[in-house]
């Protein structure tokens, strides 16, 4: 079993071409999250996202877009990969807190 955060946890991203912008996770996992945001971003581009889950604050931790579409409403949807390692372990540590409260 995976620990997952709660749905629509705020989120502050940057892309590649320096864009700001906000959006929400739809889903987290130690390893990947699920990114939805009115902000264009690209296949296989590496973002950073900023935020807060349960008193842990994650700051400019870098990830990799894997997949994205785009819905009619004009919102992306992107699953992105984490890509360090030390931040996997420290999601996963958190998740398992909260899991085991």
């Amino acid at each position: 079993m995976t620990a997952r955060a709660p749905a629509r946890l705020p989120v502050k991203l940057r892309c590649a071409a320096e864009e700001r912008g906000w959006g929400r996770l739809e889903s987290l996992t130690p390893s990947r999250a699920r990114l939805v945001t009115l902000c264009e971003i690209h296949r296989h581009e590496t973002i950073e996202l900023s935020f807060e889950l349960f008193g842990e604050r994650v700051e400019d931790a870098a990830a990799r877009v894997d997949y994205r579409s785009r819905d009619e409403d004009g919102f992306w949807t992107a699953d992105v990969d984490f890509l360090d390692p030390l931040l996997k372990r420290r999601l996963a540590k958190t998740l398992a807190d909260v899991l085991s409260r």
